[in-house]
């Protein structure tokens, strides 16, 4: 007993005051439940490539060629994602660099637009102008593909791993080999 609390103020108080009811604690579980499985169906749908297409480029820079015009540039693009997506074309210009067409492997035309199933490849060969051997790029610099979603077209960047010598990012590498044909860095 509570010194200064009566037996009659005890036995009127509710033993269940300031808990919830039993209908707020079944509906707090369910709103629980429901944002786990909203989370959980996000990151299904975002893994998926439904969202974000999930373009990769395995196998990093596997043929390179020099010629007067500039230098030609093999790549293989990937859908690593569950869903399948079209792109519509690959490449771009930047620093030094002017993109001046894209074709299929040897000297075909280009194979865009292409719909890649998940774990189906394109491979297209992106000819580019070396402009300006110092103004290129330092660093990762992905390639970009437009790809067609139900609602209009987007720009994704195709992660590329290292460098042919796993060093020196593509870019690096290609212009490197033009600008110094020694070998890159030297």
């Amino acid at each position: 007993m509570v010194p200064g609390v009566s037996d009659e103020v005890w036995a009127r108080l509710d033993p269940y005051a300031g808990q919830l009811s039993r209908r707020t604690a079944v509906l707090g579980q369910i709103a629980i439940v429901a944002a786990v499985l909203l989370v959980v169906a996000a990151a299904l749908i975002w893994r998926a490539g439904i969202v974000v297409p999930r373009l990769v480029w395995p196998e990093g820079i596997t043929e390179w060629e020099e010629d007067p015009a500039g230098a030609r540039v093999r790549i293989t693009v990937a859908n690593s994602g569950w869903a399948a997506v079209t792109v519509l074309d690959i490449g771009r210009s930047g620093p030094g660099l002017e993109l001046l067409d894209v074709e299929g492997p040897d000297r075909a035309p280009s194979p865009f637009p292409v719909t890649l199933r998940p774990g189906e490849e394109v491979t297209a060969v992106l000819v580019y102008r070396i402009t300006d051997c110092d103004a290129t790029l330092v660093g990762d610099w992905p390639v970009t593909a437009q790809v067609d979603r139900p609602w209009g077209t987007v720009t994704v960047e195709v992660p590329v791993p290292g460098g042919m010598d796993g060093v020196l990012p593509w870019q690096e590498h290609v212009v490197s080999s033009w600008c110094r044909p020694d070998g890159p860095g030297g």
